[in-house]
């Protein structure tokens, strides 16, 4: 016979990670290099244009190609780039 238990809520401890004392600075070179690989794959496979799109919770994508993203105080602020 297979038991099974109920699902419970439980209290979780998160290690606190502090912030750096340096931000890391990356080379402007290094996102015009991002954007035109970028460009060059885009060519590649036949793209009339790109969207890059970012809100609060997503912003990755546009800060890897463009060291920016949507301020975080501002609950629908949202970016997008288009070629």
């Amino acid at each position: 016979m297979v038991t099974t238990k109920r699902p419970r809520l439980a209290d979780v401890w998160l290690p606190e990670f502090g912030r750096s004392a340096v931000m890391p600075e990356l080379s402007p070179t290094l996102y015009l290099n991002r954007l035109e690989r970028l460009r060059e794959k885009a060519e590649a496979r036949g793209y009339g244009r790109l969207v890059i799109y970012a809100d609060r919770e997503h912003s990755s994508n546009l800060a890897y190609c463009t060291r920016t993203s949507p301020p975080t105080s501002h609950r629908f602020c949202s970016g997008r780039i288009a070629r």
